[in-house]
């Protein structure tokens, strides 16, 4: 025992899960109070023939006690009739791996330009009314965050390209066409983002921006940089500027917004020139599902980026770790209070604050993942945006409720990208049912732009028929969800536990096992000492838990500083001066 504590240290605080091999810290909880059951038991019954002790009529094998062996765990999924891309998924590689492997403490490089924008000043008020009517106020509303690449990682561990959601211990979960509304008040409801990639690229830029296509600007395939668009459209106008003009750097401005937070491509530096003539009239702009299209950009990044040899991606990486903060809290930094909520914005503004967080491990990827892996059902936070808070909003980020749960492919040109709703009902308050086959992995997942002569309208006609037939293929409601945690024999929980992969890590897979077997032991058939010892463990096992689990974070609330007015005299005229006076009570606060 002496050597055993020396060589786990399973107790240091110090401890960072994603090291080179974390399972060890739980080989003596499990080992060593299960061998003492066994030694002393063996002495017991010592005509019992070893390595086998019997417990009121059970037969216990040594070689079972080693749970953390590879061929003593088993990964999953036990059916693999869906998850048929497992063998090259980066959870498979990770498991394998089992702590030895680089790719369990590396975090994915997430693509984007957005800070360089986001340092540019406000956009003057004529180009601030063409941003809101072709809409993308929400997105020019986005405050620049920084990423906790980490938590990212983790949850791209957990992304199922063959269903486009997350499988967690407690079901499916995705973002949904709801998330993007709300979070960053982009329209869903409109036309598809999709159009021609065949067009005269110089001309067109000379015509809708006002300036030549130079051959520094335009670089592999129809891509500008978005240096070279910041240069020359900062969104701000002159005296002499006509309407034209106007429209231009307007148009100039959103191209940035595009290629920068709503669709990155991996090059973190261009954007296609495809939007640009969907810009043409600035009050047609704001008609098309820009939401649905921001999706479906960050669905194939998911995708992409699960997969084992992949290490870059785009996408709207932003929105996600926004999307998780909202719905497992317990994951989420506790925000401060210091900065007051944007005037205006959507979801995502309330996230404009400062950070504490002195008990989540951030930016560690071995403690999100094991935070995942050991997830309770009620950690997850089903709905959390009440009708009360969706009110609360701008009228923009509710106005496509009516087909946030349709089931139909996100299109942006060359991508498209399915929705599937019915697999995450109770994120719209209804119980979970075992959902129809997916519609994932089409033939369509793989395309790109790289025959850039298309007319992606021609080339995805069908999903574009689907798309526009949208409020007739909205998910019919269910029943109620009111269960909360479902029962083990639920016919849904009976499914998806046969489909899914339960684990990412086998030290994860190994606690969940040594807890299942000490709580084996405390029946009443067994002998008093063999209970004690599953009594022991599970306190063992709990301890553990304790440490590595935290509580949601409590989050400041702004206090607007006071206004005080003081009359003060000037040349005989009495005149009102405000002086503010700072707020000092910083004890308000408020649980997600």
């Amino acid at each position: 025992m002496p050597m055993q504590r020396q060589r786990w240290k399973w107790q240091q605080e110090e401890w960072r899960l994603g090291g080179e091999r974390p399972q060890q810290h739980f080989v003596p909880i499990s080992i060593v109070l299960l061998s003492q059951l066994c030694d002393r038991d063996s002495r017991r019954h010592s005509c019992l023939p070893p390595p086998f002790v019997y417990l009121a009529g059970v037969s216990l094998s040594l070689s079972l006690l080693y749970i953390m062996e590879h061929d003593n765990l088993c990964q999953g999924p036990i059916d693999d009739t869906l998850l048929v891309l497992q063998r090259g998924h980066r959870s498979r590689v990770i498991w394998e791996a089992n702590g030895r492997g680089s790719l369990e403490s590396t975090t994915i490089i997430v693509r984007r330009c957005e800070r360089e924008l986001r340092a540019l000043p406000s956009p003057s008020p004529p180009i601030l009314k063409l941003i809101k009517q072709a809409g993308f106020f929400g997105l020019l509303n986005m405050q620049y965050m920084q990423l906790d690449l980490a938590l990212l990682t983790a949850l791209v561990e957990r992304w199922r390209p063959e269903t486009h959601t997350f499988h967690f211990p407690s079901g499916e979960t995705t973002v949904t066409l709801q998330d993007v509304e709300v979070i960053t008040g982009l329209p869903i409801d409109g036309k598809p983002v999709i159009g021609r990639t065949d067009l005269d690229w110089a001309q067109m830029v000379e015509e809708l921006l006002g300036i030549r296509l130079e051959d520094g600007a335009k670089k592999r395939g129809h891509k500008v940089t978005l240096q070279w668009l910041r240069e020359n459209f900062n969104g701000q106008v002159g005296e002499n500027d006509t309407q034209v003009q106007i429209e231009q750097k307007a148009r100039g401005y959103i191209m940035q917004l595009i290629g920068g937070v709503l669709a990155p491509d991996q090059s973190s530096s261009r954007v296609h020139l495809c939007y640009l003539d969907l810009l043409r009239d600035l009050t047609i702009a704001g008609q098309y599902s820009w939401g649905s299209a921001c999706l479906a950009s960050l669905y194939q990044g998911l995708c992409h980026i699960s997969a084992a040899d992949s290490k870059d991606v785009g996408g709207m990486f932003v929105l996600l770790q926004v999307w998780a903060w909202e719905r497992l809290p317990y994951l989420a930094p506790g925000r401060v209070g210091d900065r007051p909520p944007r005037e205006g914005a959507a979801l995502f503004g309330r996230w404009h604050d400062k950070f504490r967080s002195p008990d989540l491990a951030t930016h560690v990827v071995g403690h999100y993942r094991h935070s995942l892996d050991m997830q309770r059902p009620d950690e997850v936070i089903w709905q959390p945006y009440s009708e009360e808070l969706i009110e609360s909003l701008p009228p923009f980020c509710r106005a496509g409720r009516h087909i946030w749960r349709a089931k139909v492919p996100l299109i942006n040109f060359n991508v498209v990208e399915m929705h599937q709703p019915d697999r995450v009902m109770r994120q719209f308050g209804y119980r979970q049912v075992r959902p129809e086959g997916s519609q994932a992995l089409d033939r369509s997942h793989s395309m790109t732009m790289r025959k850039s002569t298309r007319d992606w309208a021609v080339e995805h006609a069908v999903h574009i028929a689907m798309w526009n037939d949208r409020l007739q293929l909205v998910v019919p409601e269910g029943l109620p969800d009111i269960l909360g945690a479902y029962p083990d024999s639920d016919d849904y929980v009976t499914w998806y536990k046969r489909i899914t992969v339960p684990f990412v890590s086998q030290m994860s897979a190994s606690l969940d096992k040594a807890t299942k077997l000490f709580r084996s032991l405390i029946q009443p058939e067994l002998a008093e000492d063999v209970q004690e010892v599953g009594r022991q463990g599970l306190l063992c096992m709990a301890a553990q838990e304790k440490f590595l689990r935290k509580d949601p974070p409590v989050h400041g609330v702004w206090n607007p500083p006071a206004v005080v007015e003081d009359r003060v005299e000037d040349e005989g005229n009495a005149r009102p001066k405000r002086r503010i006076r700072l707020c000092s009570d910083k004890s308000n606060h408020s649980s997600v």
